[in-house]
């Protein structure tokens, strides 16, 4: 089942960032048309060129073309940028996970996001 896109971001045609887009196997027909955004990653060293911005707009307009209408994906709360950049491409929260990651035995919250784009 190919119910994976990779989207690819590159800065002077190297990969510096990758987000996976993930559509709902044929099995589960009453989510057919949410799909998810998992491991939006943009490595350091090419933040601040707008490449997480401009993967995230691929993402939402090849799930438009794939059929979605909503879109929904999963941050930690210390990832403030990427939380920002969300709400600012009208992503809303609609939930948090008090126990979504331990980074050095500490619990981290995890927000979730969702957006209607059809």
């Amino acid at each position: 089942i190919n119910n994976r896109k990779l989207i690819v971001g590159r800065l002077d045609g190297v990969i510096a960032g990758t987000l996976q887009l993930l559509l709902q196997p044929p099995n589960n027909e009453a989510q057919q048309k949410i799909f998810n955004i998992n491991s939006h990653f943009v490595a350091p060293w090419a933040r601040g060129h707008g490449l997480a911005k401009a993967m995230i707009g691929k993402a939402e307009s090849t799930a438009y073309e794939n059929g979605a209408n909503y879109l929904q994906l999963d941050v930690r709360e210390t990832q403030e940028e990427a939380i920002q950049l969300y709400k600012s491409r009208g992503y809303k929260q609609w939930g948090t996970n008090p126990n979504y990651a331990q980074v050095d035995k500490k619990n981290i919250k995890g927000l979730y996001f969702s957006k209607k784009i059809k």
